[in-house]
Formats: C-alpha cells, structure tokens, sequence
C-alpha cells in the first residue's frame, strides 16, 4: 500500500479524480476499505488517517477563509 502510486491503474484513477475535480494530483488520496478483506493492515489504517488529516486540514483552511472573508467585509 505505501507504494499505491507504482501502480498504472491507481496513478491513472487518481489523475482522472484530479483532473474532474480541478485540483492538485497530490490531493487524491488513495485509499482501500476492508470490503474483501477480514484483518486490517497497518498501511491501509495509515493511509487512510492521512487521508482522513488532509480532509480536516482543508476543511480548516475553508473555514478560516470564509471567516477572514466575513470579518474584512464588515470592516
């Protein structure tokens, strides 16, 4: 799993994701669910708290954006 981007299909998923939604290829994460799978793996629990992080920080940097943007209009 730490080396997800090796992989053609996975690169070429995660630039058709980047690309429909406009944004960097470095903010595609890819991640795996436990679907098939009965025991969890240490890289996949890791990959997706990184993914999980990167959620929460730009949700953290849109919301002090939005706030910023308030505040200097009533001013």
């Amino acid at each position: 799993m730490e080396n997800a981007f090796n992989y053609k299909c996975v690169k070429d998923i995660c630039q058709k994701v980047a690309g429909f939604l406009e944004i960097d290829m470095h903010s595609v994460h890819p991640v795996s669910n436990y679907y098939d799978e009965n025991e969890p793996t240490v890289a996949k629990d890791a990959l997706s708290l990184i993914a999980l992080w990167d959620i929460f920080q730009c949700g953290k940097r849109n919301i002090e954006k939005k706030l910023e943007a308030c505040f200097d209009s009533d001013s």
